[in-house]
């Protein structure tokens, strides 16, 4: 409820001079591995994202969100984008979605997106959310793939699918379907994400993942936005 009211100043915070590390709270807990993380802290992203490196090598991390800023300078210090895209991709991580929310000068301000003051209509790119994920496809991340379990693949599939990436869930089903099989239809699966880039596009059709691809394959009048069908 914290968000709904903006009441997050009647939550009691860490005290700022024995901070909470991720990498050893999972530690203490004896937690092997990890799904997901995202960082959005206002502030401190980067360097907390820096104190992962170590638990993104060895703790099977399928996928990562984190704010970033695209102003900033060129010093490797600071939290922008550049900074958190070589980070990311020194760690074996390949940028699978990019949010950017404008803000308009004061000089002349667009007006808000929101009820509620903050990025606008209109203006330069100021902040946004980057999603990076295992391109669990690619030759580079092969090693990395070939130890994970059929239930992580399955998992990498669902979040893929939930971060609007339906074509890069069937891409790891493909890949892995002998894997996966062993435990769910893939068939069944290859069919949902199918129905669910229709529902994206704004134009279902009904099509199974089977002759969704062959209409692909004979150019349909789906595909392309002026055909007349």
């Amino acid at each position: 409820e914290e968000w709904l009211f903006n009441a997050w100043g009647k939550n009691k915070l860490r005290d700022p001079e024995k901070p909470i590390l991720l990498t050893t709270y999972v530690t203490e807990k004896t937690i092997g591995s990890i799904d997901f993380i995202k960082i959005d802290v206002d502030g401190q992203d980067f360097n907390i994202l820096k104190t992962l490196k170590e638990d993104l090598a060895t703790r099977q991390i399928l996928g990562l969100a984190i704010e970033v800023n695209y102003v900033g300078s060129h010093l490797d210090h600071e939290h922008t984008f550049h900074n958190v895209d070589r980070f990311m991709r020194e760690q074996g991580f390949d940028l699978f979605g990019l949010e950017v929310r404008p803000y308009s000068a004061a000089a002349l301000p667009f007006p808000y997106l929101y009820d509620f003051p903050g990025n606008t209509i209109k203006g330069r790119p100021l902040q946004g959310d980057a999603f990076y994920f295992r391109d669990l496809c690619a030759d580079h991340t092969q090693d990395f793939a070939r130890h994970l379990s059929s239930t992580s693949l399955l998992k990498a599939v669902a979040i893929l699918s939930l971060c609007n990436l339906p074509d890069s869930s069937a891409e790891i089903i493909l890949k892995f379907r002998e894997r996966l099989d062993e435990i769910i239809d893939t068939s069944m699966l290859l069919d949902l994400l199918a129905t669910e880039v229709q529902v994206l596009s704004s134009n279902q059709q009904g099509m199974s993942f089977k002759d969704y691809k062959t209409a692909f394959k004979a150019s349909d009048p789906y595909f392309w936005p002026n055909a007349k069908r």
